[in-house]
C-alpha cells in the first residue's frame, strides 16, 4: 500500500504568515490581534515559544533559533525569519 508523502504546507517562496498565524492561534488558544502582536503580552511563555518553533519547523520546514527573536516575538517577525 502506498502512503501519501506529507508535504510542507507552503511552497518555496510562499508567504509563511498565514501558517504562522494558524500556529499562533493553535498554541496560544487565541488568534493574534494583528501581525505585530507581542507573544508575551498574548500570554506566551518559554514553553509555548518552543512549541511554536517546533510547529514552524514541522509545518514549514524552517528552523528558527530562539536567539533570533531578541528583537521581539510577533507573527510578522516569525514569518520574516521563516521566509
Amino acid at each position: 500500500m502506498n502512503m501519501p508523502i506529507q508535504q510542507s504546507q507552503t511552497q518555496t517562496g510562499a508567504n509563511p504568515l498565514p501558517t504562522i498565524l494558524a500556529i499562533w492561534a493553535e498554541v496560544l488558544k487565541q488568534p493574534a490581534q494583528n501581525e505585530q502582536a507581542d507573544f508575551f503580552d498574548a500570554g506566551g511563555n518559554s514553553m509555548l515559544l518552543i512549541a511554536i518553533l517546533n510547529l514552524i519547523h514541522e509545518r514549514l520546514d524552517r528552523e528558527i533559533s530562539p536567539a533570533a527573536l531578541v528583537h521581539g516575538i510577533t507573527p510578522a517577525r516569525l514569518a520574516e525569519l521563516a521566509a
